[in-house]
């Protein structure tokens, strides 16, 4: 019946069900990334990038060296030793980070169907979920391209909205940009 599908789709309790169960979900991939990075061994990309800070500073001219992460990489060496964890843990941070401004994005749908269909599209593709678990800069410029559009949408709420936060968020988002292109200069298309 109609009622039943509007129930299921836009009723407060599947609301709250869904989200339930898309935050279960993002704990589940996060502890996937670091599962992962705890037990893959490092591949060679990542140990270049080990290698810039570590005993070859010449290869930091190449385009292996991703200035965030490999700046990441070795403030977290400092701190917790060279282990495949310790040094992926930049980026497994940031699929914490990409997670949530995908969730805050996907709140602002109100069809239960749409928000389970977005997670989907954007967490459940394997090539992704990979840059997440690897001391490379691509998973910590993909988390700040989502967070730059999460606050991209929100100073867009502001602004319609006649709220003071626009210019504020507004300015966040550019920074959360520029930091992705830090992270992987592929990402100065997006900025």
């Amino acid at each position: 019946p109609p009622s039943l599908a509007r129930w299921m789709c836009r009723g407060p309790h599947a609301r709250r069900f869904t989200w339930g169960l898309l935050l279960l979900c993002s704990v589940a991939l996060l502890a996937s990334s670091v599962y992962r990075a705890a037990t893959f061994p490092f591949v060679h990309d990542e140990s270049l990038s080990f290698a810039i800070f570590s005993w070859e500073p010449g290869w930091g001219a190449t385009v292996n060296n991703h200035l965030l992460n490999t700046f990441l990489m070795r403030w977290c060496s400092a701190l917790f030793g060279n282990s495949e964890l310790s040094l992926r843990l930049p980026n497994i941070l940031a699929h914490g980070i990409y997670l949530a401004a995908g969730l805050s994005l996907l709140k602002r749908f109100q069809h239960v169907v749409l928000q389970m269909a977005g997670f989907v599209m954007l967490n459940l593709n394997p090539f992704l979920l990979d840059f997440f678990f690897l001391g490379r800069g691509y998973g910590l410029g993909l988390a700040f391209l989502m967070l730059s559009l999460c606050l991209f949408a929100r100073a867009h709420e502001e602004k319609r909205l006649q709220q003071p936060g626009f210019a504020k968020h507004l300015y966040l988002c550019g920074a959360a940009g520029a930091m992705a292109v830090l992270a992987n200069f592929a990402f100065l298309n997006y900025l």
